[in-house]
């Protein structure tokens, strides 16, 4: 927050989460939302290619006295997986719904002039999705990854959708697609890895507490 703050010469405390804001740089206006997808109090910034460099190059030496330091794409996703949160392309895509998902929150069904996909949503609305995006906690060493078969006692009742080592909490976690009425915390399930049944457990979301900030 005071790296950005002292890169755009602007209070951030005021922006909520997942609020935008547009601000100039270079004399071109670029967005900064606080939406960081870790799971952590964080920020993105969105703007043209041409300035992306000059962003990353200005931000590192504003965030120099807090010890800034970049991270890559691996570190973000056990990061995001750890809060919980759904990947498109992984825990969502064009077969899935939010109601799947557990994201009927971003969901305005009252949104004047509808929408595209209103009617269906509702209509599963109310007669109950047939699966639910779960998280769950590996009790093995094998991680599960995407795509590998899940069962409980014996039939499958779903698959992986991503899935990795925790730093944090030092274990194997995952997100995964399970049958109605075996999404309950504390079900016992088996991940097929490698054609070897996998003891893992389905556990509440987030793995770990997030800490972001709602702003003022």
């Amino acid at each position: 927050e005071a790296a950005l703050e002292r890169l755009f010469g602007w209070e951030l405390k005021s922006l909520g989460y997942y609020w935008f804001k547009a601000v100039p740089f270079q004399g071109t206006q670029v967005w900064v939302s606080r939406s960081g997808y870790t799971g952590e109090d964080g920020f993105e910034i969105f703007s043209p290619n041409a300035l992306a460099t000059p962003i990353w190059d200005r931000l590192a030496a504003a965030g120099e006295k807090e010890g800034i330091l970049p991270a890559g794409l691996g570190a973000r996703n056990t990061l995001r997986l750890e809060a919980g949160n759904a990947l498109y392309g992984n825990d969502l895509d064009t077969s899935t719904t939010p109601l799947d998902a557990g994201l009927g929150w971003a969901v305005s069904f009252q949104k004047e002039g509808g929408f595209v996909g209103r009617d269906r949503l509702i209509k599963q609305k109310e007669s109950g999705t047939a699966r639910k995006l779960v998280a769950f906690r590996v009790l093995d060493k094998p991680i599960a990854r995407e795509h590998y078969p899940i069962f409980r006692q014996g039939r499958k009742i779903g698959d992986v959708t991503s899935g990795s080592f925790s730093p944090t909490l030092g274990c194997n976690i995952g997100l995964g697609y399970v049958q109605r009425g075996a999404d309950v915390p504390g079900t016992a399930i088996e991940i097929q890895v490698h054609g070897q049944a996998v003891p893992a457990e389905i556990v509440r979301r987030p793995f770990v507490p997030s800490k972001h900030k709602k702003g003022s």
